[in-house]
């Protein structure tokens, strides 16, 4: 049987961490007053939050400067065409990076949002972090 489910249910979601490094390796804050802007609009409306932010920059800071390019748009010089110098794009994900944020995700929908999460394939974490180990 599936479970009742009001029409609609605002759920909102801090934006991602970019992956940026102080001196020390440290992970800088770069979205700056923009999380804490939707953490306090999610509070005010009583709406759902998905803690992307914080998830994100979990990962980024475990995984320090260099394994993280993995995740995003490093391509090295003259590997493609439309890229004859290379990209270092410390923003945009690259699949690989894409499929992690969504393993966030889904794990912010599981404890965070239970009437969405009935809908989700069942996973485990053991086949998340095996996914990420073969990177």
């Amino acid at each position: 049987m599936i479970p009742a489910v009001p029409l609609a249910t605002p759920v909102l979601a801090t934006p991602v961490a970019r992956r940026k490094f102080d001196d020390n390796d440290g992970l800088v804050d770069t979205p700056g007053d923009y999380v804490k802007a939707v953490r306090e609009v999610a509070q005010e409306q009583r709406a759902l939050l998905l803690e992307m932010n914080t998830r994100s920059a979990e990962l980024l800071a475990g995984m320090g400067p260099e394994l993280s390019k993995k995740l995003f748009d490093w391509i090295g010089p003259g590997e493609f065409e439309r890229y004859p110098k290379g990209l270092s794009d410390d923003t945009h994900f690259n699949a690989y990076g894409v499929s992690r944020m969504c393993n966030l995700a889904v794990g912010e929908i599981e404890s965070n949002v239970p009437p969405l999460a009935v809908w989700l394939k069942p996973h485990s974490t053991a086949d998340i972090n095996q996914a990420g180990a073969e990177k």
